[in-house]
């Protein structure tokens, strides 16, 4: 579930109805940082004034270590887009964050004001250098709304008047690098007014919505569909500004299909929450293409393919163990021997094992026999991890338009964010006769370990261009992702049982130390 709260801070409760009197939204204001829904990291930006460098922290949320940073020239800040202070401009992917320059003798009267960005790319193998940041310069006052969660289309709010606050949405193609018309945004073709209460963005980084307050007291709900560039705005006719008093909060269910607000009373003394509205968006956005689902830990489909069909995600073992192990047991559609293999002992779920198996992450390539997705994609090329243009629509190891272009490499990535799995495992199926285990760097104990528990060989081989071990162990250090080959056609018996138990081998030691991945 996804939660937002806006400024806690009783101060803060006196700028709505300041702005909604003529005084604009501060959209200079730094953020104190962004936190993913899902996502083990909270990123900031540390730029003491005058010192013209900037120091983006990756930071553990559980021990708080500093585990990348990365050194900006010049002053740069992550933007806050409303009054809660939660920063915008990181991809859901975390693949991009997008900054912007923090000039102190900025000022909105200002008759020609130029906004800057720093692109920083994030994944270490994709941009190297003293200063890894790509730089933007716009001509008029943008400040950060959102990114795409791949990362290719950055959303800006254009601001129009140095008075009570106006603006328009505007998309930046970040591959293109080039600002796209208005027209972009499906549902763009008016102004916006009023002052920014609360932002939530879904976990898997798909929509944005922001709660507004315009002059005449009226709230007012933006959302923006970041894949299919649709904006719609919500009115809320019975809500007014004058019956806020407390921090406005914004949640979303676990299907991201009901938004509720809520308001919480500024008494210190007194914990109440009082519900504002609750809004079915299913009713009130059209999107171009089904949203991808909010993924928890609950069994069930979490996620639809290309064409729509189900994708399944399976629980087996026990919810309380702290380590957790993820099983992909078909990537490619024709090569699914080892979608029905689960961790079981004696033919039951094993109670020391905490599990989650996705059986297809290609329904659509099984139903045409075919390795591809519904639109001819490699999915194990579509990762952003050491990403290129290999072939085209169809061809065997087409890796897709950009990273992340296809909504089954999304979904297995929200999984991945979400679940936290402490090993993961993906399946293939080879041309040659044995099975074998392929691994490098990081998760290489851990796929040994495998193969040992199987009976079956280890080969250290290094990953190919976009696929997804090599994306999860360049983005979560300490955990492992390796590949299982095993030969084209039905498993036999004997390696669909000794695979059987390397599972749930594997899967014992992790429920009990989650720490495993670092041993071996």
């Amino acid at each position: 579930m996804a939660v937002v709260a806006a400024a806690v801070v009783l101060g803060c409760w006196f700028a709505p109805a300041a702005a909604a009197g003529g005084i604009p939204f501060d959209r200079n204001v730094a953020s104190h940082g962004i936190a993913l829904e899902g996502s083990p990291y909270r990123w900031e930006a540390i730029s003491p004034r005058g010192a013209g460098v900037t120091v983006v922290e990756r930071i553990d949320r559980r021990g708080g270590k500093v585990s990348r940073w990365w050194s900006l020239r010049g002053s740069w800040h992550l933007t806050a887009p409303a009054y809660d202070g939660g920063g915008a401009g990181l991809a859901g992917d975390e693949s991009v964050l997008v900054l912007t320059h923090l000039d102190f003798r900025r000022s909105p009267l200002r008759l020609r004001p130029r906004t800057h960005l720093a692109i920083l790319d994030t994944e270490p193998h994709i941009r190297q250098g003293p200063d890894p940041a790509r730089r933007v310069t716009l001509a008029g006052d943008y400040s950060v709304y959102g990114v795409s969660p791949d990362g290719s289309t950055l959303f800006l709010s254009r601001w129009l008047s140095p008075g009570f606050p106006s603006f328009a949405l505007r998309a930046y193609d970040l591959r293109q690098r080039r600002l796209l018309p208005a027209s972009a945004i499906r549902g763009n073709g008016e102004l916006h007014s009023g002052s920014p209460l609360a932002r939530l963005q879904d976990v898997s980084g798909h929509r944005v919505y922001t709660l507004y307050l315009d002059r005449g007291k009226r709230m007012y709900l933006l959302a923006l569909d970041t894949f299919g560039r649709t904006l719609s705005r919500i009115a809320l006719p019975r809500l007014r500004g004058w019956g806020v008093t407390g921090p406005v909060a914004m949640r979303t269910d676990a299907a991201g299909h009901q938004l509720t607000i809520t308001m919480r009373s500024i008494n210190p003394r007194d914990h109440k929450v009082r519900r504002l509205a609750r809004i079915d968006l299913r009713r009130v956005i059209a999107s171009p293409e089904p949203p991808p689902a909010a993924v928890g830990v609950e069994a069930g489909v979490v996620g639809h393919s290309t064409a729509g069909r189900p994708i399944e995600l399976r629980h087996i073992g026990n919810f309380g163990l702290p380590g957790k192990l993820l099983v992909f047991g078909c990537v490619h559609g024709d090569e699914c021997g080892a979608s029905a293999l689960e961790p079981l002992e004696n033919g039951c779920p094993d109670p020391d094992v905490n599990a989650f198996v996705v059986p297809n992450l290609d329904p659509d390539g099984s139903a045409a026999k075919s390795r591809l997705n519904g639109r001819g994609v490699d999915l194990n090329r579509n990762f952003p991890a050491g990403w290129r243009p290999i072939g085209g629509p169809g061809s065997l190891e087409y890796a897709g338009p950009h990273p992340f272009s296809e909504p089954e490499t999304r979904l297995a990535a929200r999984l991945v964010r979400r679940l936290g799995p402490r090993v993961t495992i993906w399946f293939h199926q080879d041309w040659g006769e044995h099975a074998y285990v392929r691994a490098w760097g990081q998760s290489t104990p851990a796929a040994r370990r495998f193969a040992h528990f199987a009976g079956i060989d280890f080969r250290l081989l290094r990953w190919p261009a976009g696929t997804a071990p090599n994306w999860q162990n360049h983005r979560f250090p300490g955990t492992a992702s390796f590949v299982v080959e095993t030969p084209r056609g039905r498993l036999s018996a004997s390696l669909r049982m000794r695979l059987t138990v390397a599972l749930a081998r594997l899967g014992e030691e992790v429920g009990e130390d989650p720490d495993v991945p670092r041993k071996g």
